[in-house]
């Protein structure tokens, strides 16, 4: 930004340093200029996007064709204007169980976020946002690697302390999830949060790897969606399906849903044989799942001591990754003190069966 790089500038000139100072659009401003003074000439240099767009061959037919579409010239921050296709909802919302009142998905191709509404009429996009994702994209693999993770993750808490560096409201997303631990993806702190305090400008890329929108629209988000229940699928490209070409929700894969039948029915009758064989061996994660905990637990099932009054499955959606894997919430209410946990699993096929490698409480 100009107050940053004009006193860089000067010190530039006091120094006979003769190199070239080289940033963003944003110190190609009047400001720069008024701020460096004549320190500030042909050795500043700027890249600003959009701006060969008339010497592109195409450029004047996207032109034309953008502004008969929104109805306005098309600038460096067309995404904020870019609206979704009419009567159409993104394929992984067809389906949506009933209990999710809201889902969020994320296209990173192009700097959206939309937020669904699901009521009995059915899901209808309620919203949708401009963002900022990663510097270096996505496909996040470690620790300070400025890259946003792809997947199916879901909000935590809101989050208001930090407001310079979060801006309006945060609401952090359980990522690492444990798909991403299986793949041996790590790093913390990927949030969805506002801009920055003295922040009025970003490019499609350039945060850490948190998912940035306006603080009007993040205070919006952090007001609408419920903490522990509300997924965010954060994609390359989301596919659109028209409503009227769609007569009848997906089906989930049916050797998944007579997995989950068997350990449904199992666990309301504390078989605990019946459920060991629906648990990957040796998992070591999860209150319920690792693997002292799940041998506990299931010795006491042997002995009838750990009853349930109901067992209710609340969702199920994709892992997002090549390898099939189904994300479960459920309720459980249990019989000896009517305390309702909520819970979730991660299913995997492999070599035809669908079992379970983790199962635990929601934090």
């Amino acid at each position: 930004y100009a107050p940053q790089a004009a006193p860089m500038a000067r010190q530039m000139r006091q120094l006979g340093i003769h190199a070239k100072l080289l940033g963003g659009d944003t110190i190609c401003t009047a400001e720069m200029g008024k701020l460096a003074g004549d320190a500030a000439g042909d050795n500043v240099l700027c890249s600003q996007g959009g701006a060969l767009l008339d010497k592109a061959s195409a450029g004047p037919a996207f032109k034309a064709k953008f502004k008969a579409r929104f109805k306005q010239d098309a600038d460096v921050y067309a995404a904020l204007v870019e609206r979704p296709p009419q009567d159409a909802l993104p394929e992984q919302m067809f389906g949506l169980s009933p209990s999710v009142r809201h889902a969020i998905m994320v296209d990173t191709s192009r700097a959206r976020l939309y937020l669904f509404e699901n009521s009995a009429q059915g899901v209808r996009l309620l919203r949708d946002s401009y963002i900022s994702i990663g510097k270096l994209g996505t496909g996040k693999l470690v620790e300070g690697d400025q890259r946003t993770p792809l997947g199916t993750y879901y909000v935590g808490p809101r989050r208001d302390e930090a407001a310079s560096r979060y801006g309006a409201a945060a609401l952090p997303l359980n990522y690492p999830n444990e798909i991403d631990r299986l793949a041996g993806r790590g790093g913390t702190s990927i949030w969805l949060h506002g801009e920055r305090s003295g922040n009025y400008a970003r490019s499609p890329q350039s945060t850490d790897g948190c998912i940035v929108l306006s603080n009007d629209e993040m205070r919006l988000l952090a007001e609408t969606v419920t903490p522990r229940e509300t997924p965010v699928l954060v994609m390359d490209k989301i596919r659109w399906v028209k409503k009227s070409s769609v007569s009848s929700p997906p089906a989930l894969d049916a050797g998944f849903e007579s997995a989950f039948e068997q350990w449904q029915q199992a666990r309301l009758r504390q078989d605990a044989a019946a459920l060991r064989q629906l648990y990957e061996p040796g998992l070591q994660r999860g209150s319920d799942s690792s693997s002292d905990k799940l041998a506990s637990n299931l010795a006491r099932m042997a002995k009838q001591e750990l009853p349930l009054q109901s067992l209710e499955r609340l969702s199920v959606l994709p892992g997002q990754h090549a390898e099939p894997v189904l994300i479960v919430t459920y309720r459980e209410l249990s019989a000896q003190d009517d305390r309702a946990r909520l819970k979730r699993q991660y299913w995997r096929e492999q070599n035809g069966q669908w079992k379970i490698f983790f199962d635990g409480i929601v934090g």
